[in-house]
């Protein structure tokens, strides 16, 4: 599950919930990667001052033109390689 996709969800049932870049939580994280730790460190930014800035969740729309958008970008470069290889070798077999 993404952090969007909970947000949507969280946001259905009344919450409000606030998506904070990983990049600003990291220098809070202490000791091993794990749940808990993750979570002190998200806690422990959120209350700070100088508050990071927010992500704003996505919709669903915007998600499904991400997705397309990779698919598509994946399908290209796999057609691309598919020419490189014809390519090779039809100048192969012309040696």
């Amino acid at each position: 599950m993404s952090a969007h996709f909970v947000s949507r969800m969280l946001r259905e049932l009344g919450f409000e919930p606030r998506i904070i870049p990983a990049i600003y939580v990291k220098p809070f994280n202490k000791g091993q990667k794990n749940d808990y730790n993750d979570a002190e460190a998200i806690a422990e930014a959120a209350m700070r001052p100088s508050s990071p800035p927010l992500v704003r969740a996505r919709c669903l729309i915007e998600v499904e033109i991400l997705l397309l958008g990779s698919a598509s970008f994946r399908v290209s470069s796999a057609l691309v390689g598919e020419q490189f290889l014809v390519g090779s070798a039809s100048v192969a077999t012309a040696i």
